[in-house]
């Protein structure tokens, strides 16, 4: 009894000295296995770290061409937008521009339309718009959107707002050619309105005027206003023709004749107005 007293003994010994060191070989197994499975990982881990770094840089690189593309795109748009703003404001502001020559072009008329006889006679003016030139050197006249259905009739005087213009020659259903007082075979009957001088205004080729036929003893001096006398019975009378820039005697000094400025601007020239009767 006593012997197997001291196997028993012996054994409860062992038995807790060989779980103890059962336990270290299995934590030094497993310590060494964990060592052994990081170090793959540990090995890897630089080139996964340049790799997720080359992605990020790559994806941030397309992000931010994607946003450059859509951003141009859409400021591709708004020029456009923009450049369509301003050429539809540009339009409309030659509309305006235009709007108020014609704008001065009236309150010009209705300026002569307070002036007695001559006012009673614009009364019955029809405005026209000049649609075209004669580029000849030999002709001075234009063309005007009015014609027979709009009453008028040849030898209808035509004026603008800042003076004589000239009279219909050519009448048409719709439109009419204008003879200018500039072209030679235009004869106005004028008077120098400071004096009452009375003379003849002929248009030349060098697209100015001259007043002829003046009395040797008329006295004139740079600045005087010419207008129409109203004889001759087509220009009524108190049409502003021009102002005389120099003067000169003529005919061995029988009489004098004078260079005339236009007080129409007729390279300018857009809007007139057609005297239908006077």
């Amino acid at each position: 009894m006593a012997i197997k007293e001291k196997s028993w003994m012996k054994n409860r010994v062992l038995v807790p000295v060989f779980l103890i060191v059962l336990s270290l070989v299995i934590l030094t197994v497993d310590s060494k296995r964990r060592e052994a499975g990081r170090a793959p990982a540990a090995y890897f881990l630089p080139v996964f770290s340049h790799l997720q770094k080359y992605t990020t840089v790559t994806y941030r690189s397309v992000r931010d061409f994607m946003h450059g593309v859509f951003r141009s795109r859409g400021m591709t748009v708004e020029n456009r937008r923009l450049r369509e703003e301003v050429q539809f404001l540009n339009e409309k502001i030659s509309q305006f521009e235009e709007y108020e020559r014609e704008n001065v072009e009236f309150r010009k008329l209705l300026k002569f339309r307070d002036r007695g006889k001559l006012g009673k006679i614009l009364r019955g003016s029809v405005g026209a718009e000049v649609i075209g030139r004669n580029v000849s050197n030999w002709y001075e006249t234009l063309v005007i959107d009015r014609g027979r259905k709009d009453g008028l009739r040849r030898d209808m005087v035509v004026i603008s707002g800042e003076g004589l213009v000239g009279r219909i020659i050519r009448i048409g259903s719709v439109t009419s050619q204008v003879l200018l007082i500039l072209d030679e075979d235009s004869c106005v009957s004028a008077i120098i309105q400071r004096t009452k001088a009375h003379g003849i205004v002929q248009g030349q080729l060098s697209h100015a005027l001259r007043m002829k036929y003046l009395s040797g003893k008329a006295e004139i001096v740079r600045g005087d206003v010419v207008r129409s006398s109203g004889l001759g019975g087509i220009y009524p009378e108190g049409l502003l023709i021009g102002t005389v820039t120099e003067s000169k005697k003529a005919d061995f000094g029988l009489t004098v004749s004078a260079e005339i400025l236009p007080a129409v601007d007729f390279s300018r020239l857009e809007n007139v107005f057609v005297i239908k009767s006077h």
